[in-house]
């Protein structure tokens, strides 16, 4: 005979303050003022990915890989698709959270104020320049990560693959989305 005790799982509620909304959220459910948000199972891992680098930029390269992993056969562009669709159903509820959800030009998407956000648009002839100190042991990575504002892990790693790969063309913003999905073809 089996026996099937109680579960002792405990799932932690994480609660965020956006401007005068509260914003509940676990791998179940996102609450805004105690108000479920209807999402699709995309859509709701987004939306924590983002709650989660609340401050910071959540790259589109780091969101499509939590969202995807590998992504074979899908392009990075779907993480713009799906914040759109996000943001219309959070409107529907707290139009201020969904202002919230912020555009960073060229790197990805950040849950702040835009005037907290460091929306430094990274060209890439600083990417290089950055590179090129890590190349020749004038820096390390944890320097340029401490003293590099806002540049995630993530992000750095995306710069320093993209180089390897496909030289410094594949630094170009407008080229990072077309590299990133050849990549994903190709391998």
């Amino acid at each position: 005979m089996v026996s099937f005790g109680e579960s002792t799982e405990t799932i932690v509620t994480q609660l965020v303050k956006i401007g005068t909304e509260e914003v509940s959220y676990n791998a179940d459910f996102i609450k805004i003022n105690g108000q479920e948000v209807p999402l699709s199972d995309y859509e709701h891992r987004l939306l924590k990915c983002v709650l989660n680098q609340k401050g910071m930029v959540a790259t589109r390269v780091m969101l499509f890989r939590s969202l995807y992993g590998d992504g074979k056969g899908r392009d990075v562009k779907i993480v713009d698709v799906l914040v759109c669709k996000l943001r219309k159903k959070v409107r529907a509820i707290s139009p201020e959270v969904a202002e919230h959800i912020a555009a960073v030009w060229g790197r990805g998407y950040a849950l702040a104020d835009s005037r907290t956000v460091d929306s430094t648009h990274w060209v890439a002839s600083k990417k290089g320049e950055i590179l090129d100190n890590l190349a020749r042991g004038s820096t390390t990575r944890q320097r340029v990560l401490a003293e590099v504002p806002m540049i995630t892990e993530e992000e750095l790693d995306e710069w320093i693959g993209l180089e390897r790969r496909h030289g410094r063309r594949g630094m170009r913003v407008t080229k990072t989305s077309y590299f990133v999905a050849k990549d994903r073809y190709t391998t």
